[in-house]
């Protein structure tokens, strides 16, 4: 939603007089009159919109946007919180789509590389992911639940891989360095 702030009401309505009327002190302090408190409306207005977007909200407005998109607020701070609000939204509207899916776990783990969506006939599916730095238990933990509560009934998240820059791999991966160079860093989360 975008909203547009007009900071200079009166200026406006004092430039929108007829120019016969330019002079007029009597008709400029008429306007001013009539025009100021309407500037202290739209200052209102606009904070008490702002402050209220997902985007700017804190505290107890962040926690009442978390109880509408479902998602708890568990100690999080409000950046971290606002964050896992926003995925969940996202979350709410979609069928478990791949896309939606890595969209998720990147926004969430603040990923250096793209996720990759690995499918597993018949019916599951892996994630890998680099990262500058493994992430927490309680972050992870906090992400393959969101994750599980949006893959559609009958899939299963086999596994996810995070690891660190630099790590050895095969052929075909393409963020990995070959074998003797890099250090093996790939950490193997169970779904």
């Amino acid at each position: 939603m975008s909203v547009t702030y007009i900071p200079d009401h009166v200026e406006q309505a004092l430039h929108n007089r007829l120019s016969q009327f330019s002079q007029s002190q009597n008709l400029e302090l008429l306007i001013r009159l009539f025009v100021e408190p309407l500037q202290e409306l739209e200052d209102i207005a606009f904070a008490l919109i702002t402050e209220r977007m997902l985007s700017s909200a804190q505290g107890a407005q962040l926690d009442q946007y978390g109880a509408i998109a479902g998602q708890r607020r568990d100690g999080l701070n409000d950046e971290t919180y606002r964050r896992f609000i926003g995925v969940r939204l996202e979350a709410n509207r979609s069928n478990g789509q791949p896309d939606v899916i890595t969209n998720v776990l990147a926004t969430l783990m603040s990923t250096t590389s793209p996720v990759q969506y690995h499918p597993l006939p018949p019916a599951a599916f892996g994630l890998s992911y680099m990262l500058g730095e493994y992430s927490s238990d309680s972050i992870r933990t906090r992400v393959l639940n969101l994750v599980n509560a949006i893959i559609p009934a009958g899939v299963k998240l086999e596994e996810v891989v995070e690891s660190l820059p630099g790590y050895w791999g095969f052929e075909g991966d393409d963020d990995a360095l070959p074998l003797g160079t890099g250090a093996f860093t790939a950490e193997v989360i169970n779904a």
